[in-house]
Order: C-alpha cells, then structure tokens, then sequence
C-alpha cells in the first residue's frame, strides 16, 4: 500500500475508535486513537498529503480535548 492509503486506513480506524469511546464510554480506546492517529500522520507527512496531514493532527487534538472535556465534567 502507499502512504496515503495507510494514512487514510489509521485515520478512519482513529475515528472508528472515537465514536467507540463517545457512544460506551471506553477508557483504552482514546489513548489507541491517539496512537492511530499518530501514525496516520506519520505517513501523511511522508507521503505530503496536506490534508490527511490536517485530518490527523485534528484526530489526535481531540483526542486531549476529549481528555479535558472529561477531567472537568468528572
């Protein structure tokens, strides 16, 4: 596979994984998005893809808002 195409598989398996987390309330799925969404954005930067780039980096940012949102809420 390219690098856009694997960036774009650990993207939507980053995201599967959020609504998981929204929808059940899991604690280890956030921290794997996290994780996905790092290396999606390891092979965006590889294969210059800008968008997938943004798409990424906004995966693994709210991720930490996610993180925040439920620090403060209990």
């Amino acid at each position: 596979m390219n690098k856009t195409k694997t960036s774009l598989l650990f993207f939507i398996a980053g995201v599967l994984l959020w609504l998981i987390k929204i929808t059940f309330g899991l604690e280890t799925a956030i921290w794997l998005t996290f994780v996905l969404g790092a290396a999606g954005l390891i092979f965006a930067v590889a294969g210059r893809n800008l968008i997938l780039i943004l798409c990424n980096a906004a995966l693994m940012s709210s991720v930490f808002i996610l993180m925040a949102v439920e620090n403060f809420t209990g």
